[in-house]
């Protein structure tokens, strides 16, 4: 290793090395987290009645995904790393 490090090298921590930013320049998010709020605030507004449309109407949207998946899992058939529980 002397080939490689001076003589007179010492380990040091890491933190030493470190520089401090003083500022750090953030992009202006304050309409995202704005219209976050308003979001939040209209949910809450919502009865429970709708809220449950909203969930069966969300439901509805994913049916297409949900039937697709289930007709990729049957035609590849069983996974062989899932015991089978119907024998028991």
């Amino acid at each position: 290793m002397a080939s490689v490090l001076p003589a007179n090298w010492r380990p040091r921590h890491l933190a030493s090395r470190r520089t401090v930013v003083t500022s750090r320049n953030y992009p202006d998010n304050a309409d995202i987290h704005r219209r976050k709020a308003e979001g939040r605030a209209a949910l809450s507004q919502r009865t429970f009645g709708e809220k449950i449309a909203a969930v069966e109407a969300l439901r509805a949207r994913l049916a297409p995904l949900k039937a697709a998946r289930e007709q990729r899992s049957t035609r590849a058939g069983p996974d062989p790393s899932k015991p089978d529980v119907t024998d028991a």
